[in-house]
């Protein structure tokens, strides 16, 4: 699957820009970005729902820019779960299966009664609809109601009824969004797995960076509609291709020092480039060249944030072990970081730069 140069405007805005994305077969690809970023728009536009203002949506080389959902043979998920509360958890996965293999009359109760083919369909639907729930553990739950289920067994539920049409694809919309983050982190490995087992392709739209660098072989990161980097997890965190890239990943904000003696006391690059720090790797040091106050100090169980201003003025964070012990707010500190954990950002356009330790 491809998205090639596809843009999306709404009257004078433009939600999507020059946006081109190749999807294989068996890859987990994560669509991350801020709200409002486009990133939910490039999916209905992969999956049909939206049509591109420009630019070419294709499946196995053919233009299906114009073809619609139901036709592409792609399984979404979104926030909403949307399963129908008066069916059960076995009627809400067999739907799609009734909805493409029978008539509207043969739907009907009773007519299995009158044709052999029906009670052939039929039979078949159900053994699909058994075999996606043993696989999503949710053989014990067929006859129940989704209003009877914990919001993880809901997912589950929304997870077969994709499934069980054999899709070639699963486009997945912030699909985390409503559960508490153990059961978030439940969830992440089960859809991980579910990959795994399937080896179909799946297509993840996130708010969430720890949803998509756990989860994603490949992270397209997404700001003001455009792509701004497209590489794996670990190349994005240590390798981030501009500024903006830098501040948005990582579990804390990265520092960024302006160009002037404070950036430079950590590399001479410093002087005319801006230099980029991780909290993680500021660390309290008695020979550090940065002297800073400690203005504010956040317990958080394993770690600890210090809040820092130099005499520059510059606002940093760094972060230390909580069992560490801390001098009073207001104490002068010094801090240093490893040269292999710089990172260096051209001043004006904000694009990274290599730089030696």
């Amino acid at each position: 699957m491809s998205l090639c140069n596809v843009s999306k405007r709404f009257g004078d805005t433009t939600v999507v820009s020059d946006f081109s994305l190749d999807l294989f077969a068996g890859e987990f690809v994560a669509l991350l970005g801020a709200s409002g970023s486009g990133k939910s728009t490039t999916l209905r536009m992969l999956a049909g729902l939206e049509r591109p203002s420009s630019g070419k949506v294709l499946m196995d080389g053919v233009d299906v820019t114009d073809l619609r959902p139901a036709a592409r043979n792609i399984a979404l998920m979104f926030q909403s779960y949307a399963l129908y509360p008066h069916l059960s958890v076995r009627q809400n996965i067999a739907t799609p299966l009734r909805q493409t293999r029978l008539s509207a009359a043969a739907r009907l109760p009773g007519a299995g009664l009158l044709s052999g083919q029906v009670r052939k369909a039929e039979s078949e639907i159900n053994a699909r609809t058994q075999s996606v729930a043993q696989m999503l553990r949710l053989d014990g739950l067929l006859e129940r109601r989704p209003g009877q289920l914990s919001g993880g067994q809901q997912q589950r539920v929304a997870l077969a009824r994709a499934l069980v049409r054999d899709p070639s694809a699963f486009l997945l919309d912030e699909p985390l969004s409503n559960l508490d983050t153990a059961l978030r982190h439940s969830t992440r490995e089960e859809i991980r797995d579910l990959h795994r087992r399937t080896g179909h392709a799946f297509l993840l739209v996130t708010h969430d960076q720890t949803d998509a660098l756990s989860m994603a072989d490949r992270i397209v990161v997404m700001i003001a509609g455009r792509v701004a980097q497209c590489a794996s997890a670990a190349d994005i965190y240590h390798r981030p291709a501009n500024r903006e890239v830098a501040r948005f990943i990582g579990a804390h904000r990265m520092n960024i020092l302006p160009p002037g003696v404070e950036a430079a006391s950590f590399h001479p690059r410093g002087m005319q480039d801006d230099i980029g720090i991780r909290p993680e790797a500021l660390q309290a040091d008695p020979n550090g060249a940065l002297l800073a106050t400690l203005t504010n100090a956040a317990f958080h169980g394993e770690e600890t944030l210090l809040r820092l201003r130099t005499d520059a003025g510059a606002e940093l964070l760094a972060v230390t072990e909580g069992t560490a012990s801390l001098p009073p707010q207001g104490t002068k500190m010094r801090f240093g970081a490893q040269a292999a954990r710089l990172h260096c950002f051209d001043a004006a356009t904000g694009l990274r730069k290599e730089i030696k330790a």
